[in-house]
């Protein structure tokens, strides 16, 4: 669960990187710092590897709001909305309704655009109880695994 704490590092071994210090909270913080004694001391390539280590740490949460997706990623595994929609890169998605977040989900692989969810075999059960009059239009997809219960009991 998230915490108010923040945890301060130095020297934090990194894959092929060593930052000078990092400041850090489970909540949404991570700070990685790095100093020089001299000025105009910089190094690109330093900054480059340290830039690397937070990219590939990929822990962000896509939260969406939606009472009907969130039932729909509950019992198909899947987060389907308008075509081309936007999203930054994430691990992780979850869904924000009645004041709060419920479960969090991980993103099985990519979203994917222009899906016509009729000529997509996997689909059909998805189709049949939650969304007869489905059109045809296209949507964007995520595929989504391990959901995790996080708020309160219902």
């Amino acid at each position: 669960m998230p915490s108010s704490e923040i945890e301060i590092q130095s020297q934090v071994k990194g894959t092929s990187t060593v930052p000078d210090g990092l400041l850090e909270s489970n909540f949404s913080v991570k700070l990685y710092v790095e100093s020089k004694i001299k000025p105009n001391t910089i190094n690109a390539t330093q900054l480059a590897r340290h830039q690397k280590q937070i990219v590939n740490g990929n822990d962000n949460v896509i939260i969406v709001a939606g009472f009907w997706a969130e039932s729909v990623a509950l019992n198909y595994n899947y987060y389907i909305c308008q075509n081309k929609r936007s999203f930054k890169s994430a691990r992780y998605l979850a869904f924000y309704n009645n004041n709060q977040i419920r479960h969090v989900f991980e993103i099985d692989k990519a979203p994917e655009d222009d899906i016509n969810l009729t000529l997509r075999p996997e689909f059909a059960t998805y189709l049949s109880k939650a969304e007869p009059s489905y059109s045809g239009d296209l949507r964007k997809v995520f595929t989504l695994k391990n959901v995790q219960k996080v708020g309160p009991n219902d």
